[in-house]
């Protein structure tokens, strides 16, 4: 009995050394877990403050300063010269020969064919317009048009532009089988021609089949082209 009452006082303080010991681990690990939690979730938060108060202070934006380059000036001294050769490209060759009523043109036939052929008339944003013809006049109900040209105009052979001659190339539009249909509003006789009247040499009429007011923008494109006789 004695011996174990002897004992006991080395037992307790080894226990209590050793739940001491426990104690303070236990603590230093909750320390250390909390430093590193700590740690973790405050470090993006001082990062993004330094950089926001980093860029707050620099006070730097962007340079966007343009500098203008002197670009060089070129000056052309040249004198213009006659002739020459241009080539060009297009969608396609003409149909046929080159004469107004068989000619099978597409716009860029048109472009061309501007070229070499002058029309009755010519448009702009405002209307129509005379161009080879000095005027085109309607009567009261736009059943005939009246038609005089301009004089002292000559083809490239060296022929006068008359009214027998404008006469004859808008026979041939009339009766075309290209063209013909454009000028179905024209009056034709027995033998299907144009219905027209010879006023003098720079002078003439064509009657329509009904009022056509918009006959003389017809004469602006292909069926207005007139070539020499």
């Amino acid at each position: 009995m004695r011996g174990s009452a002897r004992r006991r006082p080395g037992v307790s303080i080894v226990t209590a050394l050793t739940v001491l010991g426990l104690v303070a681990g236990a603590c230093s690990n909750k320390k250390d877990d909390d430093a590193v939690t700590a740690g973790d979730t405050e470090t993006p938060a001082v990062t993004e403050a330094a950089t926001d108060e980093s860029t707050a202070d620099s006070g730097d934006s962007p340079d966007t300063t343009v500098v203008a380059s002197e670009e060089p000036t070129t000056t052309l001294a040249m004198t213009p010269v006659p002739g020459g050769k241009l080539i060009f490209a297009g969608e396609a060759d003409v149909g046929n020969g080159w004469v107004p009523s068989v000619v099978q043109c597409d716009s860029f036939c048109h472009t061309r064919a501007r070229t070499f052929f002058d029309p009755l008339v010519t448009l702009s944003d405002d209307g129509w317009h005379p161009f080879l013809a000095e005027s085109v006049t309607p009567n009261a109900d736009n059943t005939e048009f009246t038609i005089k040209l301009r004089s002292g105009i000559k083809f490239t052979d060296g022929s006068d532009l008359t009214s027998d001659v404008a006469m004859f190339n808008f026979n041939r539009m009339a009766k075309s089988l290209l063209v013909g249909a454009a000028l179905n509003g024209v009056a034709r006789d027995a033998e299907g021609n144009a219905v027209m009247t010879r006023i003098d040499d720079l002078t003439y009429s064509v009657t329509m089949a009904s009022p056509w007011p918009l006959f003389p923008v017809y004469l602006s494109g292909q069926p207005g082209w007139v070539g020499s006789q």
